[in-house]
């Protein structure tokens, strides 16, 4: 079975709460500190609450890289 990545198109422009947790990788509290701070773009639906892609795309574009630590090697 192959993987295919989703296209654009295939996501909605707005996304659940649990949905952008899953697209982003964020914590479901860092989700809703982001939308606190106003570091995150959301709009309601009724009672659902859906968080735009692109402001969450514009958060994980912002946040810093990863840098491997290197560790001085162990004599024993």
């Amino acid at each position: 079975m192959t993987y295919a990545a989703p296209n654009d198109c295939d996501l909605p422009a707005a996304l659940p709460i649990p949905a952008a947790v899953r697209y982003s990788g964020l914590s479901r509290s860092r989700i809703y500190v982001g939308l606190k701070e106003g570091s995150l773009r959301a709009v309601k639906a009724g009672r659902r609450t859906l968080v735009l892609r692109q402001s969450l795309d514009e958060l994980l574009a912002t946040l810093p890289a990863y840098q491997p630590q290197h560790s001085p090697k162990s004599t024993r």
